[in-house]
């Protein structure tokens, strides 16, 4: 994991620290988070720090909203869940590269 860490996801989770039976799950679900997250924004971390000197906090919010939906809700998503998307894409929308600077 590039920005969460482990007593992170065991905190939004509420999950107590000494209990380590699930931690190479919750590893496995901040792994996907930050990577589903980087792909929104469309620019890695090493990015967003060099731009905002930091890992923005909605940022790292969003990463652990997604780790802890993943460890609660360990099935595919319904319509009904998908309600809880736009948030996630609220928080992340003025981090996203809209346009590629490489030209």
């Amino acid at each position: 994991m590039n920005y969460l860490t482990l007593d992170l996801i065991k905190q939004q989770c509420r999950i107590e620290a000494d209990f380590t039976m699930e931690d190479e799950l919750l590893e496995m679900y901040g792994e996907s988070a930050e990577q589903a997250v980087e792909a929104n924004l469309g620019r890695s971390y090493d990015e967003l720090v060099e731009t905002y000197e930091t890992v923005p906090a909605p940022v790292v919010q969003v990463a652990l909203m997604i780790a802890a939906a993943s460890y609660h809700q360990r099935e595919a998503y319904t319509a009904q869940n998908l309600e809880t998307v736009p948030i996630w894409v609220m928080m992340l929308k003025p981090y996203v590269r809209l346009a590629s600077t490489d030209e």
